[in-house]
């Protein structure tokens, strides 16, 4: 694990940082971007897989879908309680 505050979450192995993921609680658009932009800067390595993880009150618009997939951005649909998070099977829903 990475300790670094300005990611939410970081897996590090022998090469370096594996895996980097930004946590959302908002799928607001500039939320997105500012998800984007800490992904990009954070796992600029072409080994690092980066996720970014959305409670998915709102569905994310097609644009955005479309635009992360170039950049190599898996989206993740997390639900959140009280005692934990846990990562849901993929059914990204996306509005126009």
């Amino acid at each position: 694990m990475v300790d670094d505050v300005l990611i939410d979450l970081g897996v590090v192995n022998r090469s370096g940082l594996a895996e980097v993921f930004e946590i959302n609680t908002s799928t607001r658009r500039a939320d997105i971007y500012g998800a984007i932009g800490l992904l990009l800067v954070h796992g600029v390595d072409q080994a690092c897989r980066r996720f970014t993880a959305l409670t998915f009150e709102k569905s994310i618009t097609r644009d955005l879908n479309a635009g992360v997939q170039p950049l190599r951005i898996q989206v993740l649909e997390v639900a959140l309680d009280e005692a934990k998070a846990t990562i849901l099977p993929m059914r990204l829903s996306v509005v126009a």
